[in-house]
């Protein structure tokens, strides 16, 4: 069976990242899909995962501008 975690961001380490980090606990082989990530935070809370970040990553200013892109973010997710 193939299993994959999604998640929206992964930006401080609030109640839905530490059920992301749990969940990835139950299933360590899932890939993690995002739409962008802080680096710093999924490298000492996810050693050694795979995780998938959408283009979006890419942008230099997507860590503080993420609200105003919510009109783009479905279609990306996709």
């Amino acid at each position: 069976m193939k299993i994959a975690l999604v998640h929206d961001w992964v930006l401080n380490l609030g109640g839905a990242e530490r059920t992301l980090i749990a969940l990835h606990e139950i299933f360590p082989n899932a890939p993690i899909y995002t739409l962008f990530h802080k680096k710093k935070l999924t490298s000492r809370y996810l050693p050694n995962t795979k995780i998938v970040a959408s283009r979006l990553q890419r942008l230099p200013f997507v860590m503080t501008a993420y609200p105003y892109l919510a009109f783009i973010m479905p279609s990306i997710i996709e």
